[in-house]
């Protein structure tokens, strides 16, 4: 039977937007619950620590 091309289409894109929001929210939840943690533990974080080569 199989589907029309645009019925795979639309499936694909549904399935592929719907990955992404589930993804979007658990990385806010991991970041709320690692900045209660960090804050609780005195550690600083800077953005520069992203760009430093010297590991």
């Amino acid at each position: 039977m199989g589907g029309d091309r645009i019925q795979l289409i639309m499936q694909f894109m549904g399935e592929s937007f719907i990955l992404s929001i589930a993804a979007f929210v658990l990385a806010l939840i991991l970041v709320q619950l690692s900045c209660r943690y960090l804050m609780n533990s005195n550690k600083a974080l800077a953005i520069s620590y992203l760009f430093d080569v010297n590991w």
